[in-house]
């Protein structure tokens, strides 16, 4: 039943490259986690694990290969809306498949965030959103994963600023109080 997964989506495939479920025009392929590519390789790296059937990572690859191609394209820097979400999709399968390629893409996604941050307050963001879709909490989520499983202590570093901004958006010692909240 599960090799159902792989044969319906042959159609995603055009000369070997990955193009998407429901078309086969790049333009509409979507780099999401929530709604592209970066979630169909996360569901086909599960189906590899839960089956140890190769044709499941195979797809893995082939749609991972994919966000490498377009990686540089890329201007969103999101958890779920774009270069958070490819990282972490990248790193889950480079510890899938220990093929250094996926490794490398994901610590460009690193790269690319430290490029695109600014200095705000007493941190640092990428935009004025703080939401984990695509904002700071979710983009910090994945820095704090990357400093683990890539073991690379800058995004940890980098995690630390991000967070000091986020904190500017709480609400005050005084408010806490007033809400019972301690920390």
């Amino acid at each position: 039943m599960l090799r159902g997964g792989s044969r319906l989506l042959k159609f995603a495939y055009s000369n070997s490259e990955w193009h998407g479920p429901r078309t086969r025009d790049p333009k509409t392929v979507s780099l999401d986690l929530y709604s592209g590519t970066p979630g169909v390789v996360l569901f086909f790296l599960e189906l590899y694990r839960s089956t140890n059937d190769q044709t499941y990572l195979k797809d893995a690859r082939a749609a991972a290969d994919y966000l490498l191609a377009h990686l540089a394209d890329e201007k969103e820097t999101g958890l779920y809306d774009r270069i958070s979400g490819i990282g972490f999709t990248l790193t889950e399968t480079f510890k899938a498949t220990r093929d250094l390629k996926y490794r490398e893409g994901a610590l460009r996604c690193l790269q690319l965030l430290y490029e695109r941050a600014e200095k705000a307050g007493r941190g640092i963001e990428w935009s004025g959103t703080t939401d984990i879709i695509s904002g700071s909490a979710g983009i910090g989520l994945f820095l704090l994963y990357a400093a683990r499983e890539l073991k690379n202590p800058h995004a940890r570093e980098v995690t630390q600023l991000a967070g000091l901004r986020l904190i500017e958006f709480g609400p005050s010692d005084r408010e806490r109080a007033e809400m019972g909240c301690k920390f």
